[in-house]
């Protein structure tokens, strides 16, 4: 039986925690991630939506 790579990081939008989220992303783990509240606004996400 294959071992699952699921790893959850809180407040992805963070900018260290978004980089974090794109090494386990490229070393092959399934990211759940948190974000704050953005009231309806991206610009927070700008960095981690581009990965």
């Amino acid at each position: 039986m294959g071992m699952w790579k699921v790893v959850c990081v809180t407040d992805a939008s963070a900018y260290i925690a978004s980089w974090i989220v794109r090494l386990l992303l490229d070393r092959g783990y399934t990211v759940r991630a948190t974000v704050r509240d953005t009231d309806g606004t991206t610009s927070q996400l700008t960095h981690p939506l581009e990965m």
